[in-house]
Order: C-alpha cells, then structure tokens, then sequence
C-alpha cells in the first residue's frame, strides 16, 4: 500500500478481534454498543432537519445569498449544541471568497462561422457559455476552433493527446469522459471507470494551462452520466469561481455544447460525433483545426461575496490520537431561487435530497458521536461544504489552504444525496476500491444484521463511467492525498421503494421539485446514516490511518494538479 502522508503509524489491522467496551485499540465497533448514539440518528430527528434544510423558508440555500447564511447558522447551531468546536480559531465559520459572473443577456453574443455561413446555435439549449476571465468585457474575434479529442496528457501510459501542437489563443473542442482504450489486455484509462482524465474540470484545465482563448465540452448524456437538462442553463446563470488568484479557469470562454450542434461542427470536416469518439480513442490522434471561427462580445456583471464553510469537531480522547482527524463532510448548499418565473409558479430549489438529506444527517451523526458510548480516540471534523452546485468550491476553497497540516487528516467520509426511498439490504461506496477504506467499510457492514437475517453489505459505484467519485466534495481530500469515500443509496431494496429511484432522480434532479414528499422514506436514510456513524467510530479508534491501494491515481497528485 502508498501513503502520500508523511509519519505513518505502526501495522494496519483489519478484522478477526472481537470489539473491546471502549472501542479497544483495533476499533472494532459493535453496533449493538450504541444505543444512545443511533437514538440521536432516528428516522424522525434526520427528518425533522432535512424538512428545516429544505423549507421554502431557506429560498433554496443559494451559494452568496442571506438565505444560504441562514442555513449555516442553523447547522452551526445544532453542531455547537453536540457540543463540537472550532477547528481553528474562535468560531466554526470558515469564509469562502467568490467572485460571481454572469453574462448580460441582452448584450452579449456569440457566432460561430462555418465554411458555408453562420452555424446556428440557441443559447442555453444547444449550447450554454460564459466568460470566466473575470472581466466586465469580453471580446474574441475570428478565433479559431481545433477539435483536441479528449484533451489528454496522460505521461504514465505515454498518452498525448496533444503532441507538439501549439493550441494557445484558440477554442478548444473536448469530448468529455476518457477514452476507452485497451492494449496487451489492460485498459489505459479505467476501462469503464472514469477517470480523473474523464472529468470536464481537467479539460478546462488544460485549455488555460496551455494558453487557450476558450473550452467547449459536448456533452452527449452517456459520456456526463447526466442529461443535458442538469447543464443546459449555466451561461444563463450566475457563476463562481474563487476570488484568488490562480484559483480560477481565467478564459474568456467556458462552454457546453449540446451533441446536435456537435455533430454540425463535426460535418465541416466530413465527420461526425461517433467518428470523432472513435478518433478520441487512437493513440495516434492529433488536434483537428476545424473551418470553423468564433466571434463573442460580451458585457459581463460581476459580484464578489462570500459564503462561509462549517467546521465543527468532536474532540479525540486519546492524547496520542486527538491531533488525527476523520473527516466527515455533506454539501448544504443547493440552486437557490429559479429565474424568470411567475407569480404562481414554484421558484424555489428546496434541494431537499441534493442535499439538505446528508447535510440533516451529518447534523445528527455528530450528535450521535457527541453521545456516543464508545468515544473517538481521534477526532472527528463535520464539514458542512459551501458553494459546492459552483464547482465544489467551498471543499476546493478549504483544501486550497488546509487551516491544518493535510497529514493529520486520516480519512474523508461523504454523504451526497444518500437513500430516500426504503431500508437496503446494500450501500453503495464510490471510491471502493481506491483505498483500504472500502475494506473497513464492509466489515463494519457486516456487523449490521438485517430483518431478514443477513448483513448489509457494501457495493461498488453501479455506474463507473459517470465518475462519481469527482463529483463531490471527497474529490479535494483526494487531490490532498486524503482517502475518501462517497457513500450513496444502495438498490437492493428490503422494505420500497415507494417510487422508482431511476426516474425520480431523472424527474427531480436539479429541479425545483426535489422536495420532501409522500413517496420519502426517512428509514433507510437513518439505518444508513447509523452505518456512517459506527464507520467513523471505527476509522477514529483503530490503531492505524488507512491506505491507498496500489496504483491509486491520489497517491501521488492527481493529473491536471
């Protein structure tokens, strides 16, 4: 196993030792132990917060708004009733400065001129574009557009998808996800595994590391993991980045593109989108110049603000241990309040299962650790992230500048959108196999006896290409070099669900119906969220901080860093 921390602790134990009453040095939990910590992880107190978090009362926690402010008290409140404090400082705020962009509607275009005229395109439908450059104005003329295929730059495998192909000063066109290449038997990219490669952030960062005037991304739903409808209004809204600098993409033009529009700027070239994917997946692939140039004027508003993270700790009893932290984290922000609507529409993103349901029950984990009869030798740090729906800025914010020594981290545990719709006999850990984290996770698992008489038992991500795992706020622990899982809803249902959770999910994802609703089932939520707790029990009083497994890609930085 790889550790990037420096001062590693003695001998990784795993399993084969009954638990001790205090936890004992090997930290194996028994569940059975904890009555009063599960009573404060009921199904009715994660429901009573998550109907708080995603009242109309909180205008849908918007990331820079009064109404999201409101909602950090509140979670800051109940983290100081458990009894938490500060990681650092005097207070449990840590402020996030942003800069906001959004292009002025009415005065801002953008054309794209192919070899037989202008290419038509709809703002917001077939393609969404901002300028993230920072500036009031923005002006590009006659810039010139290259296909790159998938933009890589992958020096372990000898993949380049560049060359010697000078790109600065022009529209870089990506295909999103990785390639699906295998040579001599091994898949080069993860096979159907994104990764980090795969993901749309390390495309905007290779157009601004090598000079580019602008990045589009096409998205098709298969290459996201996720409709169109989930992206297709960002140049229409306000935009974050962080107000540092170096901290941003710094390009005058950011882009998704929807696949119809890409399939007319691959027919210049006598191609089309599937021929492009399949050019994408050859290692000799080289940057296509394409006929095609673009011409934007843009007037841009600006705003600077600030959101504010939460940090709260449950203090470690050993004083040997106390200065190692275990990590728990759940975004609490979400979209705010949908513009242009009526007088008697509905125009408020409640956000209820994205994610008011794991920041409740975060909330509630730490009042069960607080109460806990078997307490952590190390701490534990609750991370209620800001300004994540932006871009996960509030944990890139944090891990930007660690308020602490990185190394002290032992491990990140994340809750996002977790089970709403019945009690599983499973629980999905996205990141697995990245680390030996997936390993403690399903013995502790295995210890939860289910009603009909087996144990819960612990899957890998279902859907691998859609790269979940760089989706979320583990994301930043990882790129620390932190090991981190990304807990999700299991499918194997032993009571529900009430509703199919596939179409519900394509139904409310990212609308302003995603709130709490008859076909819920807090349940599940709570059995999950008691699985949670007893985990960082467990990472908090074993002898030994976890590892990455061998060829992790965050043992050593992540690409693009």
């Amino acid at each position: 196993m790889i550790r990037s921390f420096s001062a590693l602790p003695l001998a990784f134990v795993v399993g084969g030792c009954a638990p001790s009453a205090d936890g004992g040095p090997d930290g194996l939990i028994d569940p059975d132990a904890l009555p009063r910590a599960f009573e404060a992880v009921s199904a009715a107190s994660v429901e009573e917060a998550v109907r708080h978090l995603s009242d109309d009362a909180m205008l849908g926690r918007g990331t820079g708004t009064q109404d999201k402010e409101r909602a950090a008290e509140w979670i800051a409140a109940r983290f100081r009733e458990a009894g938490a404090v500060p990681l650092t400082g005097d207070d449990l705020f840590q402020t996030v400065k942003l800069v906001g962009f959004r292009r002025d509607q009415e005065r801002s275009n953008l054309v794209l001129r192919g070899p037989d005229g202008v290419i038509e395109h709809e703002n917001e439908v077939t393609l969404t574009w901002w300028p993230a450059n920072v500036e009031e104005e923005v002006t590009l003329q006659d810039v010139p557009m290259v296909f790159v295929g998938h933009g890589i730059t992958a020096p372990e495998v000898g993949w380049d998808d560049y060359e010697d192909v000078d790109v600065s000063g022009k529209v870089l066109v990506f295909l999103n996800d990785d390639p699906r290449v295998t040579e001599n038997g091994e898949e080069l990219f993860g096979g159907p595994t994104r990764t980090y490669y795969g993901r749309w952030t390390y495309k905007f960062e290779q157009a601004r590391d090598r000079g580019a005037a602008g990045a589009i991304v096409i998205h098709t739903t298969e290459s996201a993991g996720y409709g169109w409808q989930v992206i297709g209004n960002k140049g229409a809204e306000m935009q974050f980045g962080l107000d540092a600098s170096g901290a941003g993409y710094d390009l005058p033009l950011l882009a998704w593109m929807h696949q119809d529009l890409a399939n007319e700027l691959a027919a210049t070239v006598d191609a089309d989108l599937e021929a492009w994917f399949e050019a994408g997946r050859q290692r000799d692939f080289r940057p296509v110049e394409l006929p095609v140039t673009v011409d934007v004027r843009a007037r841009v508003e600006l705003e600077r603000t600030t959101s504010r993270n939460v940090l709260a700790v449950i203090e470690g009893t050993d004083p040997d241990l106390r200065d190692e932290v275990v990590v728990v984290t759940a975004h609490y922000d979400h979209l705010g309040i949908k513009p242009d609507t009526g007088p008697d529409q509905d125009a408020i993103y409640n956000g209820a299962w994205d994610n008011a349901a794991g920041t409740g029950a975060i909330v509630r984990i730490a009042e069960g650790v607080a109460v806990s009869e078997i307490q952590p030798r190390r701490s534990v740090l609750f991370f209620a992230v800001s300004a994540h729906e932006k871009g996960l800025l509030g944990s890139r914010w944090f891990a930007a500048d660690p308020p602490v020594d990185p190394a002290r981290f032992v491990a990140n545990v994340n809750f996002d959108m977790p089970q709403i719709f019945g009690v599983t006999r499973d629980i999905v850990a996205i990141g697995k196999s990245k680390s030996e984290l997936g390993t403690i996770l399903a013995d502790v698992a295995s210890r939860f006896e289910l009603a009909d008489g087996t144990s819960l038992r612990v899957e890998d991500d279902p859907t691998p290409g859609a790269g979940r795992f760089y989706r979320s706020d583990q994301l930043h622990f990882a790129r620390l070099g932190v090991p981190g899982l990304y807990l999700a809803p299991g499918t194997d249902y032993l009571t529900g669900p009430a509703a199919d959770p596939v179409e519900y999910r394509s139904e409310h994802y990212h609308q302003v119906s995603d709130e709490v609703n008859a076909v819920w089932d807090f349940e599940g939520l709570a059995r999950d969220a008691r699985l949670v707790l007893t985990f960082v029990l467990e990472l908090a009083n074993r002898e030994a901080m976890p590892d990455w497994s061998e060829g992790a890609e965050f043992a050593r930085p992540a690409p693009g860093v």
